[in-house]
């Protein structure tokens, strides 16, 4: 097979499995299966034709909005796909069609369903971090960087973070650091060994205490501002007090679900009830608010009865159902 021939097949593929890692992104936070049912749209239920469905193209030809009600479908889903198909050249113009090609694809696309997971509900998924940990330390036996680097990494990587935490509370009487991370860095020490785990701490937290301190210097934050900015959204660092339940839906998050996955579960259940798309004045708006300084859409809830002046609030159609095709 000519060699352009095979990056273009593996740029496809790469769009199809982006396409995939929506659907992930979107169900795992609901609990819902990622293979069943079909792709939908989730503002007025269709479920999508196959071309309908298309990675990236369906999306353009129906101009980012659902073909039957109309609604806008996120600019997120096709971005995926294109970043999740970059990442399958690049990772095949540096190894190859090899075992370690396939490994790293595991690892990138993982982590790129964590941070839109990460970025929407706040949460990571135990679905993902948990299973990575285990496939990251048994692929070391066969590949680079090596168990016992692996090893390490793993014990580095969870065990820095989870000492962090554990100081955290024992200083300030609050947690401030989810167990979510912990075991996201303990992934990322599984699949990379120790070197670049100690790389990613570093970077990590550089990036992290700039970010802070612009947010705290330019008045718009504090030190608990990712605790506070969102109330009705606990975030998986937030975590909950000692003695309670750390996960109600097999992510890491706190005693209550997020007000985004709360949103998301009310508007589907109104829609199978026969709802439909306008709940009524005194029923719970659930909407999805476009934010010009964030390039992510960020779902609230309004109070029963009450709607905040000057915003407009729509039910989200993920077009694709899910995966955003279209």
């Amino acid at each position: 097979m000519p060699e352009w021939l095979e990056l273009f097949t593996v740029a496809l593929l790469g769009l199809c499995i982006g396409s995939f890692l929506n659907v992930c992104a979107y169900r795992l936070p609901l609990g819902e299966s990622i293979v069943s049912p079909a792709s939908r749209c989730t503002s007025c239920g269709r479920t999508l034709s196959w071309f309908d469905n298309l990675p990236v193209l369906s999306w353009i030809a129906l101009r980012g909005r659902c073909r039957t009600c109309k609604a806008p479908v996120s600019w997120m889903y096709p971005t995926v796909e294109i970043i999740t198909s970059l990442v399958f050249v690049i990772t095949y113009l540096t190894y190859g069609l090899t075992l370690m090609s396939l490994v790293r694809v595991a690892f990138a696309c993982a982590l790129i369903v964590l941070f839109i997971t990460d970025l929407q509900h706040k949460i990571l998924p135990n679905a993902i971090t948990l299973p990575g940990i285990v496939v990251g330390f048994v692929c070391s036996f066969f590949l680079p960087p090596g168990w016992v680097s692996s090893l390490i990494g793993l014990i580095v990587g969870g065990g820095f973070l989870w000492a962090i935490a554990e100081a955290y509370y024992r200083f300030r009487g609050q947690e401030g650091l989810g167990m979510g991370d912990v075991k996201l860095l303990a992934m990322i020490g599984a699949f990379l060994g120790w070197k670049l785990v100690l790389l990613t701490l570093v970077f990590a937290s550089f990036t992290g205490s700039l970010a802070g301190g612009l947010l705290i210097a330019s008045g718009r934050g504090n030190m608990n501002t990712r605790c506070r900015s969102a109330p009705s959204s606990p975030s998986a660092r937030c975590s909950p007090p000692r003695g309670a339940s750390r996960s109600l839906t097999g992510t890491s998050a706190s005693t209550s679900e997020s007000a985004s996955i709360r949103a998301a579960r009310h508007h589907r259940a109104r829609r199978r009830a026969g709802g439909g798309r306008r709940l009524g004045a005194a029923a719970i708006r659930v909407g999805c608010e476009r934010n010009a300084s964030s390039p992510a859409r960020l779902f609230r809830l309004a109070a029963p009865g009450r709607r905040p002046a000057g915003r407009r609030f729509k039910t989200p159609c993920t077009g694709a159902g899910d995966d955003g095709a279209g």
